[in-house]
């Protein structure tokens, strides 16, 4: 487990998801910014959601605004 499953809200995977994009530090993650961290958060959401199956992504997203 790295730095990031470390803070309070991220686990295991979202670690590897934020990995994935380039971001591997407490420091990597508060230099986005909350605004672009709060756009990461929904389509890292978004891509969860999808892996669980098209049924969660329409009852979640649709009713929510979200396309």
């Amino acid at each position: 487990m790295g730095e990031l499953a470390k803070l309070r809200g991220l686990g295991k995977k979202t670690e590897q998801q934020l990995n994935a994009i380039g971001i591997y530090t407490q420091m990597d993650l508060q230099k986005m910014g909350a605004i672009i961290s709060t756009i990461l958060f929904i389509l890292l959401l978004k891509m969860v959601l999808c892996q669980i199956g098209r049924t969660a992504f329409v009852l979640f997203i649709r009713p929510n605004g979200c396309t």
